[in-house]
């Protein structure tokens, strides 16, 4: 019997089990295969697949969560989804070709010379425009997609759209999206006085229509007169909430775009540090907002705060300590989603950490806070989900994927603990874990970035007495994907599922190496980056001040 003899439904359970290159092949050999492939099941299949492991614009997972069947689009526009996003996944991982001195290259340099040197931040907004913060008082904001095809943009070199010159250092910043508005709001912090802080909002929309570089587009909205620096922490477009530091804690900021000279309201304060010899040595390394609640990540903690003084029930503060010593950390987009049975609404979102000595953290946190009629408690749950190692001996491979293998088991420290031997099924090589002799090799990362849907996430490293400087891109595995674990529980304070064994161990997130900088130069080191989750185009930051745009 023939592949085309089989039922109609028994051909379509076998063409659902392919993969989506294997779909668009069979579908070439005859008509009935043809005819089979187009049909609207498999595709909604394949993209109910790819939407637990790779990210989509906003758009379409709105439309796909409000109804899964997605009755306002076509079978052909459901498809194109699918296969543009599975061309991507192909790219994502794939090396960067650079073809220096060539119109077609995927390389672009982006060099300042306006003065503008010391780079404060770089920001990636919607995939598409690229803003760079510079000490001198330079903002600028670029357009990494002029085209609406993504074969042709990809080519193509960013453009300068919008230009903001002050004349005034800036110390710190904050960014903050307003969708419904289609606005980029930023806030500058300038450290001399008199301590201003100025809000500008920004309309990409308009700002798309546009040709040229616009310097009018920077549209001033509030200026709040301080009377010592404080450096910005966070904003709330939403809201209309600035985070500013403390030497305690934070001050919350309300401020208001009716008036740009207006007074803001009332200031609220969260202390977080206690008077004991601890709070010294865990201070404040970022904050951002949680759904309508506060997180603030410190060195060795994590803590949650209502800041909505109109709560209908007082919210306790829910701490997190943790093992190791954080420096950096990135933050995705929180999502956040309501049981209709409990009532009970749930806040979800990754985290990237970074500890100078044992290496990059990836952390899964959750926040389940029951209806304001029940009387259970709020809870926090922070689950390490993959370690990117950068120490000989903090990984070993779990028992459950090695032959005969040596696995330790840590303390709350970090520390080995012992050894014992284990038995199990051989491993593949593409399962077999990292050497020492690689760990011994890696370096330190200079920056990190996690996508908004934290389905992919960039780092760079500096390697081990080496002049390289290594892109690394991770991508979310898919559900069928053999894993790495690691053996021992890495964290302390944290809840794991016993009846689960992928949320009882950890992963070693597998990384590629895409994008490697040879130089002696110092000022060729990268110390930010930014990328497009969606597309996969990739910014650096240099110390010079230039920018590098990697596309796919």
């Amino acid at each position: 019997m023939l592949l085309v003899d089989l039922p109609p439904e028994v051909l379509l359970v076998i063409i659902n089990r392919l993969d989506i290159p294997d779909v668009l092949n069979i579908r070439q050999t005859c008509r009935t295969l043809f005819h089979a492939t187009c049909d609207r099941a498999i595709w909604m299949s394949l993209l109910e697949e790819q939407t637990t492991y790779l990210p989509f614009a906003s758009e379409v997972l709105e439309d796909y969560q409000h109804d899964n069947n997605l009755p306002d689009y076509s079978t052909s526009s459901i498809e194109a989804l699918v296969v543009k996003a599975c061309r991507i996944e192909e790219k994502w991982a794939a090396p960067r070709r650079v073809h220096t001195g060539s119109h077609n290259g995927k390389l672009h340099i982006i060099k300042r010379d306006d003065g503008a040197t010391k780079l404060l931040g770089l920001e990636m907004v919607f995939d598409r425009w690229i803003l760079a913060v510079y000490f001198e008082g330079a903002v600028c904001l670029y357009d990494a997609k002029p085209s609406d095809d993504f074969d042709a943009s990809r080519e193509d070199m960013p453009i300068l759209r919008a230009f903001l010159a002050k004349g005034v250092p800036y110390m710190s910043y904050a960014i903050s999206l307003d969708p419904s508005e289609n606005t980029l709001f930023l806030a500058l912090a300038h450290p001399k006085s008199p301590h201003i802080i100025e809000i500008f909002g920004i309309n990409l929309g308009l700002l798309s229509l546009e040709q040229g570089v616009s310097t009018s587009i920077f549209r001033l909205m509030h200026t709040i007169t301080l009377p010592t620096y404080k450096n910005i922490k966070a904003l709330n477009a939403a809201e209309r909430l600035l985070v500013l530091s403390l030497p305690t804690g934070v001050e919350l900021l309300p401020w208001d775009t009716s008036s740009r000279d207006a007074k803001s309201g009332k200031a609220q304060s969260i202390i977080v540090q206690n008077e004991d010899l601890e709070s010294l040595v865990d201070g404040i390394v970022a904050t951002t907002f949680f759904g309508t609640y506060l997180l603030i990540f410190r060195t060795h903690t994590l803590s949650i705060h209502d800041h909505n003084d109109a709560s209908e029930r007082p919210f306790p503060s829910l701490k997190h300590t943790f093992a190791l010593t954080f420096r950096q950390v990135s933050f995705s987009a929180p999502s956040e989603s309501m049981n209709p049975a409990s009532k009970v609404m749930t806040y979800t979102m990754s985290i990237f950490a970074y500890d100078v000595i044992q290496g990059l953290f990836h952390y899964t946190i959750r926040l389940l806070v029951p209806p304001s009629s029940s009387e259970l408690p709020p809870s926090l749950d922070v689950h390490l989900t993959g370690v990117y190692p950068l120490a000989v001996g903090i990984v070993q491979p779990s028992a459950l994927h090695t032959a005969l293998t040596t696995t330790s088991t840590y303390y709350s420290n970090f520390s080995p603990r012992g050894h014992s031997m284990s038995s199990a099924t051989v491993t593949s090589p593409y399962d077999s874990p990292t050497s020492d002799v690689e760990y011994a090799s890696r370096g330190f990362l200079s920056a990190h970035c996690v996508g908004p849907q934290a389905k992919r996430a960039i780092w760079v490293e500096r390697k081990r007495s080496s002049t390289s400087r290594e892109v690394h891109v991770w991508n979310r595995h898919k559900p069928w994907d053999k894993r790495i674990y690691v053996s021992g529980h890495l964290d302390r304070g944290g809840k794991v599922a016993e009846d689960d064994p992928t949320l009882s161990s950890t992963v070693e997130m597998k990384r590629q190496v895409v994008y490697s900088l040879d130089s002696y130069d110092l000022r060729d080191d990268i110390n930010f980056c930014a990328f497009g989750e969606i597309y996969g185009t990739i910014v650096l930051g240099h110390r010079s001040g230039d920018l590098s745009v990697l596309k796919l």
